[in-house]
């Protein structure tokens, strides 16, 4: 993550005070600070005028670990335990759901689930409510919309098309 300011700043450091290491006061125009790693940074803004007066503002960085979803574009449910579930891995654990339409625009599964960190989610068994009890769903091209986190300005949303072949 990079994080470019118009002014002078500095970086203070949580666990031992300003680090002047990372990077060190700047007086260049547009200074630029990049964060390698996860973590939350107070991230210290100080601006000059041409008479010498300062103003400092203080300002929290969240520098999170990179989402990374695996979905699928085709299973098989056919029983024979190879590629039976349309589902996600993901690297985080969140909250997450997932809505899955047929060609008409019709909801055929729905489910809220909480992500494990690289473990395959199976979510959708190719029956048209998502259990063995219900309907079978036909062979097709179905549209699916995953929404992983919970609040919606930050919440990450996958959609695309899952072909089901038995």
């Amino acid at each position: 993550m990079s994080v470019t300011f118009k002014l002078n700043y500095s970086i203070f450091n949580p666990s031992g005070g300003f680090d002047s290491a990372q990077p060190p006061a700047s007086t260049a125009e547009n200074p630029e600070l990049t964060l390698n790693d996860t973590g939350v940074y107070q991230i210290t803004l100080v601006a000059f005028n041409d008479l010498g007066c300062s103003d400092t503002t203080v300002q929290t960085v969240h520098v999170l670990e990179q989402l990374q979803v695996v979905i699928p574009n085709v299973f098989t449910p056919n029983n024979d335990g190879v590629n039976d579930w349309f589902g996600i891995t993901s690297n985080v654990e969140a909250n997450a759901s997932i809505v899955i339409l047929n060609r008409w625009g019709n909801v055929v599964f729905e489910k809220e689930f909480v992500t494990t960190p690289n473990v395959f989610e199976p979510l959708w068994d190719g029956t048209s409510a998502g259990s063995s009890s219900s309907g079978v769903a036909a062979d097709g091209v179905y549209f699916y919309r995953v929404k992983v986190g919970e609040e919606d300005p930050k919440a990450i949303v996958f959609s695309g098309f899952v072909s089901l072949r038995r």
